[in-house]
């Protein structure tokens, strides 16, 4: 004799085998986007690899700053007009610290000066570039 199956144990067979087609339909959702990435990835390295990237640049379209042994490019031109503004030892403590990574004791000994007077040029230089940089951006507003 056929067991009469009531309608909440319906329901529930029906949930659970809804259950699982939405568990594998994800699973095969995340492979598909996983094997297009993977796609993505070999044109993206196709198209690097076919047409190499390089940026000119031409030391003419730049600032340079001699300073004794050192060469110093500034690419920025309202940052290079701001450094030509300054003294010649704040320029020198500027570019020596931030352009050559060189610390104060290091440009201290280079200029034969004192660590504090190479640190109180950096400050004024810093000082001096921002208030300079205001007045051009105000300059244009």
């Amino acid at each position: 004799m056929d067991k009469p199956y009531d309608e909440a144990t319906i329901q529930h067979q029906f949930d659970t085998l809804i259950k699982n087609v939405l568990k594998h339909e994800a699973k095969s959702y995340q492979r598909e986007l996983q094997k297009r990435a993977e796609q993505d990835m070999k044109l993206q390295e196709l198209f690097w690899n076919a047409f190499p990237v390089q940026t000119d640049h031409y030391k003419c379209e730049c600032c340079c700053f001699q300073i004794d042994h050192h060469k110093i490019y500034v690419e920025d031109d309202l940052l290079g007009e701001a450094i030509r503004h300054l003294t010649k030892k704040q320029q020198i403590a500027l570019l020596l610290f931030y352009f050559e990574s060189m610390s104060d004791e290091e440009i201290a000994e280079e200029l034969h000066i004192n660590r504090s007077t190479v640190f109180r040029h950096r400050k004024e230089a810093l000082k001096n570039i921002r208030m300079f940089m205001e007045k051009s951006r105000y300059a244009k507003s």
